[in-house]
């Protein structure tokens, strides 16, 4: 007799023959005979078991206590019928004679041939299966899983699969539902114990159902603009039935790094076309789907943003930044990365998880699927978070006076509408963190209405902003240099045209009038020495800049030195495969564009030095593309060094997305520059969160060149710095109405330091503090003198500022008409809360009240009094409030009732207060999570789900729906706040 190993048995063609046997099926046929069951040889006799057990067995999602059983025994005969069963010897020696011969008609011909056949006392030792191994109906959710990243059972309805339900799950974004775990695990590391059943229906944490639905595999509901054909799947039951039969204990979590090891060298290594969850990431996280999983102590590598924040398992071991980040290498993608999505306990508004920080618990969550990655979505509070001592930096090239000083800072689609606090912080870190640089090439600056799409191009209001900010902050008065681009033909956020252009200090520098300015589509050239354009576009209608920026070129005169700056921002990776995605290798199709561009610029730039060999030309801004990328190489050349090259390896690092920290922003200097150029990253947005003052998504670089001017003398040092000295404001205040603590510089250039001493220290203090005299008192005027010395050279320098005595409380109609930046107080009610935002209103009016530490704990029905400053974000007015300190509970109260209004009353007068529309019909989908509505007079209007999801459905007709009224994107909208505003 022969062995049935697991693959083969001893002949193939039976193997066929049983492997195609569907499951349900009782019986294998050919014309006259039918397989009805296999006869096992056991020490104790021969049992038979049926064909419908043995073919469901053999599955690799079969029985497998079965499927154990029937290996570890021989087979002893094929049973066609209650009277013949044939030996199984026999019948293998039959076929390997008769080859090739149909393996059915072969038992047919022998069950007609009694030699064949087993003897009656044979067949009446047969005995059936023991019950223990009678095979069961129930499905596990490895099974539905299998060995793949999609199921054995795509696009079948399965059932009944049985589990314990592990997690809840009812999130944007995501389909209603539940997780359920094996009750029997299959040991397989390949196949998950785990899997998602969508359905309505919501069984207890703990208990054991069973569960039949159509298998499905779930794609990311991505934005419309977004492709998903390359993302991979989430394997789900759409349930039809769930029926609850018992309660269990949790299954234990799967514990990263001690039961289970992540690779930490490839994400994939065979182009999927092997499933091994050892070696691969994107199959280890596969094998985990719809799993508890428990990271210990993670690492924080990207800071939180959208309610995510990507770790890894303890401490960072790969190539780390200074910071105690994740660095991107030619070699390494860092697989051991992994997203936590932790929307259900931290906010991105408040939680400020940096990189570097440590948990000092474990993070437990269930692996799913989203957005092009492998995520964990917590379902236990959060262990506290130890934050790293890293702070931004302050670069270390500091400022001398016969040294030019350029820089290139991303500032993400900056506007009119970041009036406030995005430009006085970006204000502030160009000021003190960067030193005051001669020249920026600003990248990202959108038109003067922001997104709106008006045909709009020109950016010099935009400039403008960002000019008075940094003013404001005690820098120099730039000068802003651009030429507009084509409308919405340069890529970026429809409506928003953003484009490079250069802020210069002209006490500093000079924009050299040798040439005109160019238009949007002339190309700029060099001849005779100088740009043909001053400041020109470089080849604007050549095919390589499709959809993308044009880089901006402008001749500088510094100390009688010229100097060419070329401002870039190179197309971006959007349409890159994702790193797990469904195409392995990923593709990265976009830099066949960056390939063109670089090759574009490195000519413009070659051409130069090839008719003037001694000029000076710098290229820099946001590449898109890595030091060590081919988009370098190319741009580089034979005539161009990247300074980044320069810096040690974990400083290389302008950006950080999903935990790896790249460099994207460069600046590079030709050959004959580079040994007399220095360069710094200055490390202050990328790695920290929103909450710790992450200004841009990118951190600037800066570059200090040395041409070999002489140094100033001491005497003239302090000179110049005496004349360029000023102070620093904050929020709108000058010399003549100071609210604010000022900023009083302690060092300038060419190493002069600076102290300070007050004429009245009680309202101002040397450090710059400043203390309001009250109320009922009068403004106070206050002497503050600056000495600035190097060596034993001194001079002194004096500021008079009047101290603004503190405001009375006003009503909140008072406050909205206030110019942004000033001083307000008010008190309200407060009707919703929506993270940082406060909906406070009184009986005039309401108003946002933007809490930017997020520490303040109200609740609606709270009256509030709030001290801060009136502001605006896009176009919503907004009562700022750095410190939570600054608004206080007078009392509890209830909520007001809302005012009952009509659709076309959902304008400013409303802005931010309580209200109800009547007799609502939904009528759509507005995108976004926004639903489309019309009251009774057929009057449109959207209903914006900023403060909760799912609040209306298509198609419904209700009686009222309450909330509060928000202004996004150029229309305001009611926003209800809870399922009980929808009636």
């Amino acid at each position: 007799m022969a062995k049935l190993p697991v693959k083969v048995m001893a002949s193939a063609a039976l193997v066929s023959t049983l492997a195609a046997t569907p499951v349900a099926a009782d019986t294998v046929q050919a014309e006259e005979v039918a397989i009805s069951s296999v006869i096992l040889q056991t020490d104790s006799g021969m049992v038979r078991v049926t064909m419908e057990d043995f073919a469901y067995a053999m599955l690799p999602w079969g029985d497998k206590e079965l499927r154990n059983y029937i290996l570890d025994r021989k087979i002893a005969g094929v049973q066609l019928n209650e009277q013949v069963v044939v030996d199984y010897e026999d019948y293998i020696n039959q076929l390997f004679t008769n080859m090739p011969t149909d393996p059915l008609e072969l038992l047919e011909d022998m069950a007609d041939d009694e030699a064949f056949h087993f003897t009656k006392e044979e067949l009446a030792s047969i005995q059936d299966l023991p019950a223990d191994f009678a095979g069961s109906d129930l499905l596990q959710p490895h099974d539905i899983q299998g060995e793949s990243h999609f199921s054995p059972f795509e696009g079948e309805t399965v059932g009944p699969v049985e589990g314990i339900v592990t997690h809840l799950l009812d999130k944007q974004y995501f389909p209603k539902g539940f997780y359920i775990h094996a009750t029997d695990e299959d040991g397989n590391i390949n196949t998950s114990e785990g899997v998602f059943v969508k359905t309505d229906e919501t069984p207890e944490v703990g208990s054991v159902v069973e569960v039949t639905g159509l298998v499905e595999e779930r794609k990311p509901s991505l934005p419309s603009y977004m492709s998903t054909e390359f993302e991979l799947t989430t394997t789900q039951i759409a349930a039809s039935d769930v029926t609850v039969t018992g309660t269990a204990d949790l299954p234990d979590t799967t514990e990263l790094g001690k039961d289970r090891k992540q690779p930490i060298e490839f994400i994939d290594n065979d182009g999927l076309e092997s499933f091994d969850a050892e070696e691969d990431a994107i199959d280890f996280y596969e094998s985990l789907e719809g799993m508890r999983v428990e990271v210990p102590k993670p690492t924080v590598v990207g800071p939180i943003n959208y309610d995510e924040i990507t770790v890894v398992p303890g401490k960072v071991k790969e190539d780390r930044t200074q910071s105690g980040g994740l660095l991107l290498t030619p070699d390494d993608y860092n697989p051991e990365r992994l997203i936590i999505d932790v929307e259900d306990y931290a906010s991105t508004a408040t939680f400020p998880a940096t990189v570097g920080d440590k948990f000092k618990g474990d993070i437990t969550g269930i692996m799913d699927y989203d957005y092009s990655n492998f995520q964990l979505i917590a379902t236990e509070e959060l262990p506290e978070l130890k934050q790293n001592k890293y702070e931004p930096e302050t670069t270390e090239l500091t400022g001398e006076s016969h040294k030019l000083n350029v820089a290139t800072y991303n500032v993400e689609n900056f506007s009119p509408d970041d009036a406030g606090e995005k430009a006085n912080r970006i204000a502030e870190t160009i000021t003190q963190n960067l030193k005051k640089p001669d020249i920026i090439s600003l990248v990202e600056v959108q038109d003067n209405d922001g997104a709106n799409d008006s045909g709009v191009t020109a950016a010099d209001e935009s400039a403008q902003v960002l000019i008075d900010a940094i003013e404001q902050t005690g820098g120099p008065t730039y000068e802003y240099v651009e030429i507009e681009p084509v409308n919405n033909e340069e890529g970026g956020q429809p409506g928003g045209n953003i484009r490079v252009g250069f802020l210069y200090n002209p006490d500093r520098v000079s924009l050299k009038d040798a040439a005109p300015k160019g238009g949007s589509e002339e190309a700029v050239g060099y001849e005779n020495d100088d740009l043909t354009l001053n400041p020109g576009r470089i080849a604007p209608t050549n095919e390589a800049f499709e959809d993308s920026r044009i880089p901006l070129a402008a001749e500088f005169t510094f100390q009688g030195e010229d100097v060419i700056v070329v401002a870039n921002h190179f197309n971006s990776k959007g349409g890159d495969d994702a790193l797990y995605g469904l195409r392995q290798p990923a593709e990265r199709g976009s830099e066949v564009q960056r390939h063109k561009i670089a090759e574009v610029v490195n000519g413009f730039v070659d051409d130069i030095m090839t008719q003037d060999p001694d000029a000076n030309v710098v290229v820099m801004g946001d590449l898109n593309d890595f030091q060590f990328s081919e988009t370098l190489d190319i741009l580089k050349g034979d005539v161009l060094t990247n300074k980044v090259d320069s810096l040690p390896m974990d400083e290389q690092y302008t950006y950080v997305f999903q935990g790896n920290s790249q460099a994207l922003d460069h600046i590079l200097v030709n050959n004959e520059l580079a040994a007399s150029t220095a360069i710094d990253i200055v490390h202050i947005n990328a790695e920290f969160s929103q909450v710790e003052g992450q200004a841009s998504d990118h951190d600037p670089l800066l570059a200090k060149i040395d041409f070999g001017f002489d140094p100033l003398s001491k005497e003239e040092a302090v000179e110049v710095n005496k004349e360029s000295l000023t102070l620093g404001f904050s929020g709108g205040d000058d010399t003549t109405a100071v609210t604010r603590n000022l900023k009083l510089p302690e060092e300038g250039t060419d190493g002069v330091k600076i102290s300070w001493k007050s004429s009245n220290s009680k309202v101002i203090d040397k450090d710059g503090t400043v203390t309001r005299p009250s109320a009922d008192a009068e403004d106070e005027t206050v002497t503050l003198t600056a000495t600035l010395k190097k060596g034993k050279e001194r001079a002194t320098k004096t500021f008079d500022v009047t101290v603004v005595k503190e405001v009375g409380q006003l009503s909140i109609a008072e406050a909205r008409v206030l110019e942004n930046d000033a001083d307000v107080i008010i008190s309200g009610t407060i009707t919703a809360v929506d993270g940082k935002n406060l909906y406070v209103q009184d009986e005039t009016a309401g108003i946002v009240v933007r809490d930017w530490s997020g520490e303040f704990a109200g609740e609606p029905g709270d009256v509030i009094e709030v001290q801060g400053t009136k502001g605006s974000f896009n176009g919503l007015d907004q009562v700022e409030v750095e410190d939570a300190a600054n608004i206080s509970i007078i009392k509890e109260d209830t909520i007001p009732e809302p005012k009952e209004i009509t659709a076309d009353q959902l304008n400013e007068e409303h802005e931010g207060m309580l209200v109800q529309i009547t007799d609502v019909s939904v009528t759509g989908d507005a995108g976004y999570g926004e639903f489309g509505a019309e009251d009774s007079q057929q009057t449109s209007f959207i209903v914006d789900n900023e403060l909760i999801d799912g609040s209306v459905a298509i198609g419904e007709s209700y009686e009222s729906i309450t909330g509060v009224v928000v202004y996004s994107f150029g229309a305001y909208k009611l926003a209800p706040r809870t399922t009980e505003d929808v009636q």
